[in-house]
């Protein structure tokens, strides 16, 4: 299977489901890392690596012009939301799928720093996003080939990792929540078998 027939599964409603199993994943490895951070810190690091190949390996098995050298392109996206009055019904569904692809491809990369480096500050997590992105951008340019440098790619991408940081905000907060919900019903059962004595 071909990355662009990955992309053909990017739907709106498939990335609000992606996003949601996201959230459900990473709270469940904040409960898990309060218990055991060594363990799921390491099974993070491994998780991030394989995901870091899998971005490089997917980046760069796409296809791509056979001709000319590596180039930076911008303004699709600007042309898409302008009204892309030359695009058909079909290449406008391309784009938004393509753009969806970008922001879910880096969605977790925040999270899985985090939890592998629980030092680490959000903001760094950010950064790094940003900067593997713009690495990736760099190499496809420098590549040559055919390949494109796309500013849309970086923007998407680096939207992908904010909306990463939110997850792990909110995953920590369902952890948070959770962790209280647990200490109440622990509390409430020694209070009932108190009474009962």
């Amino acid at each position: 299977m071909s990355l662009w027939q990955i992309v053909y599964w990017v739907t709106p409603t498939n990335t609000v489901l992606a996003l949601l199993v996201s959230l459900g994943a990473v709270a469940a490895l904040i409960i898990a890392a309060r218990r055991h951070r060594e363990n799921v810190s390491t099974v993070c690091r491994a998780a991030l690596g394989g995901y870091l190949l899998l971005v490089v390996v997917a980046t760069f098995s796409m296809g791509y012009d056979a001709g000319g050298s590596g180039h930076l392109e911008s303004g699709g996206l600007a042309y898409f939301f302008a009204g892309g009055e030359n695009l058909g019904t079909m290449e406008k569904e391309m784009i938004v799928r393509e753009a969806l692809a970008n922001v879910l491809m880096f969605t977790l990369f925040a999270p899985l720093i985090k939890l592998s480096w629980p030092g680490v500050r959000l903001w760094a997590a950010l950064c790094a996003c940003a900067a593997f992105s713009f690495f990736i951008e760099l190499s496809q340019m420098l590549a040559g080939g055919g390949r494109v440098a796309d500013v849309d790619d970086f923007t998407l991408n680096s939207l992908g990792g904010a909306i990463g940081v939110l997850v792990f905000m909110a995953a920590e907060r369902l952890a948070d929540l959770s962790g209280n919900a647990r200490r109440a019903r622990h509390r409430r059962g020694h209070e009932e078998e108190a009474s009962a004595r």
